[in-house]
C-alpha cells in the first residue's frame, strides 16, 4: 500500500483542528496504510499518540528549525513498511482514491503530482462518501476552488527516489519545484495525477511563521531552496508532466507538450546549459505572451467531473 510521510506545525488552535482532520483522512485510505508525522512541534507527540500514528521527533532542520525534505525521506528509505510513499503537507484531506493509483504505475522510478482544490477561510469539510457531493455543493458557492498548477502539495514516489537530491527546506518557497527538477535531471517520469487524487487544502494562515509570507516566501531558507535547484525563474510545474493518470488508466501525455517548453527544460536541468535555456525561454515568451508553464487549463468543474 502506500506511507504517508508529513511535518506538521504545532498542534494547536485551528491548524490542530485542520492537521488531525487530515491525518484522519489518510488513515481512512485503506487499512494497510501507515503514516509517520516528523518534527517536535507543540502538541505533535500527543496528536500521534491520540491517532496511533508513528512519530519521529528527531529531524535533521535547517539553521532557521525547518526540517529537511531529504531527512524525512532518507528516514522513510530505511523504516517505513510500504514502497509507495506520500510526502505531503499536513493540512491536506485525500479520499480512498490515492490507494487505486499503486496497481497503475509497474516502472520502477516516477513522481506523481497534482493540483489541489482549495477550501475557503471558514469552511470546514470531512472526508465522508458524501464529500464529492458536499465538494461540489461548495464549488457552486464559489468556496471551493481548483487552485492552479503551481502549488503541489503531495508528492508519490517509491523508496529511495531521492538519492543525491542536495539540501533541500521543506514548507518554502522553491522546495516542491526543486523536487521537479531533481526528476528532470535524473530523467525521471512525471505523472499529473489532478483527475485521479482528490487532494482538499483546508484553509489557514501564516502566523506560525516569523514573517509570515515574507519569511516562506523571501527568507534565508528560501533563497537556498532557489539557488542550490536553479528554480528562482521558470519553476517546473504540474504543467510539465509527460504523463496522466485519468480514469483508471495511465496516458502518455508527451506529445501534447509545448516544443520550446520542453526544450527549455532539458537544456536546463538535464543538459546543464544554462545559458541556453534562458534564450529559449525568453524566445517564448515572445511567441507566448501568457507563461504556458503556470496557465490553469482545468476548471473545478472539469476535476470534479473526474471523480
Amino acid at each position: 500500500m502506500i506511507t504517508f510521510l508529513s511535518s506538521p506545525k504545532a498542534f494547536v488552535g485551528h491548524a490542530g483542528k485542520i492537521q488531525k482532520n487530515a491525518i484522519l483522512s489518510w488513515l481512512s485510505v485503506h487499512s494497510y496504510v501507515e503514516v509517520i508525522i516528523y518534527g517536535d512541534g507543540e502538541g505533535v507527540s500527543e496528536a500521534c499518540r491520540e491517532m496511533g500514528v508513528s512519530h519521529v521527533s528527531d529531524i535533521a532542520c535547517s539553521p532557521s528549525g525547518v526540517p529537511f525534505f531529504n531527512g524525512i525521506v532518507e528516514h522513510a528509505k530505511k523504516h517505513a513498511r510500504n514502497d509507495m510513499q506520500c510526502y505531503l503537507n499536513c493540512d491536506i484531506l485525500l479520499t480512498p482514491h490515492i490507494a487505486n493509483i499503486s496497481s497503475l504505475i509497474t516502472f520502477p522510478r516516477y513522481l506523481v503530482i497534482g493540483q489541489r482544490f482549495d477550501l475557503a477561510e471558514g469552511v470546514d469539510l470531512t472526508i465522508t462518501p458524501s464529500w464529492k457531493q458536499e465538494l461540489t455543493q461548495l464549488a457552486d458557492k464559489g468556496l471551493a476552488t481548483l487552485h492552479a498548477p503551481t502549488g503541489i502539495d503531495y508528492f508519490v514516489f517509491p523508496r529511495g527516489l531521492w538519492y543525491g537530491l542536495l539540501p533541500l527546506v521543506i514548507g518554502r518557497a522553491g522546495y516542491d519545484g526543486a523536487l521537479l527538477a531533481f526528476c528532470l535531471s535524473h530523467d525521471i517520469p512525471i505523472i499529473d495525477g489532478t483527475c485521479a487524487i482528490p487532494a482538499i487544502h483546508q484553509f489557514h494562515d501564516y502566523g506560525h511563521v516569523a514573517g509570515a509570507k515574507k519569511e516562506i516566501w523571501s527568507g534565508g531558507d528560501a533563497a537556498n531552496n532557489y539557488s542550490l535547484h536553479n528554480v528562482k525563474r521558470g519553476t517546473p510545474t504540474i504543467t510539465d508532466a509527460v504523463l496522466q493518470l485519468h480514469d483508471m488508466a495511465l496516458y502518455d501525455i508527451a506529445g501534447e507538450k509545448n516544443y520550446l517548453r520542453t526544450l527549455e527544460l532539458k537544456l536546463r536541468f538535464r543538459w546543464r546549459f544554462k545559458l541556453l535555456s534562458l534564450v529559449v525561454r525568453v524566445l517564448m515568451r515572445v511567441i507566448y505572451p501568457a507563461d504556458i508553464s503556470t496557465s490553469n487549463r482545468r476548471t473545478t468543474t472539469d476535476v470534479l467531473d473526474c471523480f
